[in-house]
């Protein structure tokens, strides 16, 4: 699953996997060959086909010799009875909706058939489950079923049937069931003492399916910070920045996980995935878009990703060379060309710092920064210069400065440009720290950061990124044994009565997959040389109920609903096979003159289908053309949402629009739109749920 955050820890779901690149609708081809011929020069195959009615190509290459020929002809495929239902893409829990299911009776005389739906999943037939009719003559008859989705998520089946005497006919598809609402997170901490025991109740906080519970015990304060991880992994939007946030803070907690192999394989396929996917977003010229199918280089996007490419493949990771040789090349050509291209300090010290990483630090460059810039640079900026000249070997230069660097930085938050923060800095700094073995500077910002780390509060993919890194450089540094005398021993009782032993130093972590609404118990044995541990019950879960309130901060949204002739509908009640307009206006209210890298998101009932205009190349209806649309940055259209990225300026509302089909009839739920700043929580906009219709006409 992937998830939209929303902030505060709150998350959308969706059923599409950030790792795994899946297209609904996809071509399909079957092959078989070489094969002989006889004598003749006749030769036959056959083919088992999938539930398929139509037409195929029947494609033949033939060689003998320095001769080749080729055929193709167009071969029908039908059957006697074919059952062809009306299904929605996606569901959401307590969605009731209609199945019409039109049965084709291609020959007369078939007879007597029975049409029979059954459901796996978080699904039910609501009334009958089974229709009898005779078909006398080459007709086609529609019949209708009533499905209801259950209080929980999860992957739904749909298997429809048409049996007669000689006849048969079967349809079968899978449809994710995901939520809509936001997911809740809590946390319960208890300190326990050698010879001692505790209970914690495993809450149920949301639908089956969603809840998820950690139990985290280590001999400090302010260690469980593994949520940021979850956080990270879920992030919907997928930028590159936000990719590679996704990913590489798990490549430097790894160390972390050594306990639970089960994680460590789900971080190195998460990894390998992240390297892949991270292909979609390399250009020509060796850097990498902002957004998939891009035309120019994101500067701090193309650092980013290539500090996770170099550590990934000095961890072991396969990184395949054109990609890796391309984004050095890339990186190498535009610090020669820094001056020129008026490229950032942050940008410039970064990207030497990171090719520096990669054993090529542009000496050139850091020579210039040195002697013509220094004093100009902020300390997070200072530091990677320093440590780019000490990951060279050519650190003489800087040893009379690096005593007098602070590390201390001011609060600030960038929209864009390098997606900075003050504790995204100081993630940064950690970890030149940590280069440098500054050991007792390093400490003590591990320290803070920890805590900043282990709270609920939110944090944009960028800051979060880089404090994980640098607490996953630092632990790799120092280690997170304080001595190893230090052994966690004891036991959990699981909810089903079975143990898991406790035996660890200094930290232990155990995720809890079932029995939420009963207890668990942790004991700890009596000689344990501890004073006393920490014990967190980190759990989450979607509720039923979408909790999205009206709520604004800087920003105003506006939602307006039309027909096709442009006049004002209320979206609550649709006729079924209506074509209508959503229309979203944001507002920038703040005294910021330009917002940048905002989101809009609007997920979408299971009974309305998003119409791509962009596929079809439809010009917007007269009474729209006066909007300002048009101007988004990306767009991502899904079975169930659409999501919008821009920036807005102050001076200039944007308008975008959506284009809908009202296809299945049925009750569902129209989930709250939002809008936010990327990467700062104090632009957001949010609009309430609601309940809609398709009615039948």
């Amino acid at each position: 699953k992937t998830f939209s955050i929303g902030g505060d820890g709150d998350y959308r779901e969706s059923q599409v996997d950030p790792f795994e690149k899946k297209k609904r609708f996809k071509p399909v081809s079957m092959f078989k060959g070489p094969m002989m011929t006889n004598a003749n020069g006749k030769s036959s195959v056959s083919f088992q086909m999938p539930n398929y009615v139509g037409s195929v190509r029947v494609m033949v290459v033939g060689a003998k010799g320095s001769t080749y020929a080729t055929g193709e002809k167009t071969v029908p495929v039908r059957s006697d009875l074919i059952v062809q239902p009306t299904l929605p893409r996606a569901l959401k829990p307590g969605d009731e909706f209609d199945i019409p299911v039109n049965v084709f009776a291609t020959r007369a005389n078939i007879g007597a058939v029975k049409i029979s739906i059954k459901t796996e999943g978080p699904i039910e037939i609501v009334g009958n489950v089974s229709q009898d009719h005779t078909f006398k003559n080459e007709v086609d008859q529609m019949f209708h079923f009533r499905a209801k989705v259950k209080s929980a998520i999860g992957q739904s089946k749909i298997t429809i049937t048409g049996v007669g005497k000689d006849v048969n006919s079967t349809f079968e598809a899978d449809i994710p069931v995901s939520p809509s609402s936001a997911r809740v997170y809590q946390q319960e901490q208890k300190i326990i003492k050698p010879g001692q025991s505790m209970t914690f109740n495993l809450p149920i906080i949301g639908l089956d399916g969603t809840n998820n519970a950690r139990l985290h015990l280590a001999i400090f304060p302010n260690m469980d910070f593994l949520h940021r991880l979850d956080y990270l992994i879920r992030y919907p939007y997928g930028c590159i920045e936000q990719t590679t946030s996704s990913v590489f803070p798990q490549l430097a907690l790894k160390t972390l996980l050594a306990n639970d192999q089960l994680m460590v394989n789900k971080v190195d396929h998460n990894i390998n995935e992240g390297i892949s996917r991270l292909r979609i977003f390399q250009l020509n010229d060796g850097g990498f878009s902002y957004w998939p199918g891009g035309n120019s280089a994101s500067s701090w996007g193309s650092n980013y990703a290539g500090q996770f490419l170099i550590q990934a493949r000095k961890n072991g990771y396969v990184v395949p060379d054109g990609m890796y040789d391309g984004i050095i090349r890339y990186l190498q050509r535009q610090s020669r060309n820094a001056v020129s291209n008026k490229d950032s300090y942050m940008t410039r010290v970064n990207r030497a710092y990171v090719l520096a990483l990669a054993g090529k630090a542009p000496m050139q460059e850091m020579n210039l920064l040195r002697q013509n810039d220094f004093d100009e640079l902020s300390n997070v900026q200072k530091w990677q210069l320093v440590t780019a000249y000490k990951l060279a070997g050519a650190d003489e230069p800087v040893n009379n400065l690096i005593d007098a660097i602070k590390t201390d930085v001011d609060e600030y938050v960038e929209f864009a440009n390098s997606y900075g923060s003050h504790y995204r800095d100081m993630g940064i700094i950690l970890q030149c720290l940590v280069l440098t073995e500054r050991s007792s500077e390093a400490e003590l910002m591990a320290k803070e950061l920890a805590k900043v780390l282990s709270s609920q509060y939110w944090y944009s993919t960028q800051t979060v990124g880089q404090m994980l890194l640098g607490i996953g450089n630092y632990f790799d540094y120092a280690g997170i044994k304080v001595s190893d005398d230090l052994i966690i021993e004891g036991n959990v009782t699981l909810p089903d009565g079975s143990k898991e032993a406790i035996k660890t130093v200094d930290t232990y972590s155990l995720y809890i997959n079932e029995g939420y609404g009963q207890n668990i118990q942790v004991a700890i044995n009596e000689d344990v040389n501890i004073e006393q541990l920490y014990v967190t019950l980190g759990s989450n879960g979607v509720p039923l109920i979408d909790q999205t309130k009206d709520e604004s901060k800087n920003l105003d949204l506006q939602i307006s609903w039309f027909n096709e002739d442009g006049e004002v509908i209320e979206p609550s009640r649709i006729k079924q096979g209506e074509t209508f307009y959503g229309h979203f206006k944001v507002s920038n209210t703040s005294v910021v003159p330009k917002i940048e890298e905002l989101a809009l998101v609007q997920l979408l009932p299971s009974g309305w289908e998003v119409e791509n205009t962009r596929l079809s190349g439809e010009v917007l209806p007269q009474w729209l053309q006066h909007l300002n649309t048009g101007n988004e940055e990306y767009l991502d259209i899904r079975d169930d949402r659409i999501m919008w990225f821009f920036d807005l300026a102050k001076s200039k509302p944007e308008d975008f629009i959506l284009k809908i089909n009202a296809v299945s009839s049925g009750s569902y739920v129209l989930p709250g739109a939002r809008c936010e700043a990327m990467y700062n929580r104090d632009y957001r906009v949010t609009r309430a749920a609601t309940t809609v219709k398709v009615v039948k006409d």
